[in-house]
């Protein structure tokens, strides 16, 4: 077994800590590379060969009202979610990144709508039938085609987003490579991604929500994604570990406002168990 980042074969096994699939009831054990840290299950739980066996789920847009045609952003789960997507903006504005944006995996078009007035024009890329009808019929400019496709021309976009996408991907490199392609000289790539070097993977281990039920390919250390983005021509300029939200809609105010301290708490320590990325291409994929 050879690591898919540096192409060291010496994996590690990771003591208690393994991926239940919820696809085939296995569970899976993680291997960590001793140079990168890259953690991977073996076998993967999926292969591109099987992954729309795991990816089957028709799906529809978080708070879509297909009578009406339109997603409501002002309700109150769409809105909460928005705290996991406030930093792509924060990013954005840091770095003054404007021009013509494609949002990987867009999903329900949270990130596409928190970066509206910006000065950014947001695509999407989404595969699954029923989010991608129900994108689209709410205005969204959304496309089904892989990233890989030729359908996208070379140097095409500004800024390139992967909100949770990383972690789903067989081929690392190829992809990455790809990404650069469709990437203008100079341009910008924010991604985002669980992180199971922080705090509560290391608490929870199995139970943590990152192992992703089977999902999850790939568990990016610090040391591999950097590396991995200098190799597709890619220059990490910002790299930050915050906390996902522990706080579900349903539990009273007063929880939800101290658990969110908390998380706020270990994400000032560095324990996040969220990695943000930001890069910018300076050469064309090696």
């Amino acid at each position: 077994m050879a690591c898919v980042v540096c192409g060291v074969e010496s994996l590690v096994r990771l003591v208690m800590f393994q991926v239940p699939s919820r696809y085939d009831g296995r569970q899976y054990p993680l291997y960590r590379c001793v140079r990168c840290g890259l953690v991977r299950p073996v076998p993967l739980t999926y292969t591109e060969e099987t992954k729309y066996d795991v990816y089957d789920d028709e799906g529809i847009t978080k708070c879509y009202d297909p009578k009406a045609k339109t997603i409501d952003f002002d309700s109150k789960e769409y809105r909460d979610y928005y705290k996991n997507f406030g930093r792509y903006r924060l990013y954005v504005e840091k770095y003054a990144i404007t021009g013509r944006h494609l949002d990987v995996g867009c999903g329900s078009g949270h990130l596409m709508n928190i970066l509206k007035g910006s000065g950014l024009k947001s695509e999407g890329v989404e595969l699954n039938a029923g989010i991608l009808a129900s994108m689209r019929e709410a205005g969204f400019t959304v496309h089904d085609r892989e990233v890989c496709d030729p359908y996208y021309p070379d140097g095409a976009y500004d800024l390139v987003t992967l909100s949770h996408v990383m972690e789903h991907i067989d081929d690392v490199r190829g992809f990455t490579g790809c990404v650069n392609r469709i990437t203008k000289e100079g341009g910008w790539l924010i991604m985002g991604f669980p992180y199971i070097y922080g705090l509560m993977p290391r608490l929870l281990r199995s139970r943590w929500y990152g192992h992703g039920s089977g999902q999850h390919l790939n568990f990016f250390s610090k040391e591999s994604i950097t590396m991995l983005l200098n190799k597709s021509g890619f220059e990490v300029v910002d790299i930050k570990a915050e906390s996902m939200d522990y706080a579900p809609l349903g539990l009273p105010e007063f929880i939800r406002a101290m658990i969110d301290l908390v998380c706020r708490g270990i994400a000032a320590l560095g324990l996040g168990d969220n990695l943000f990325v930001v890069a910018r291409k300076v050469r064309a994929a090696g």
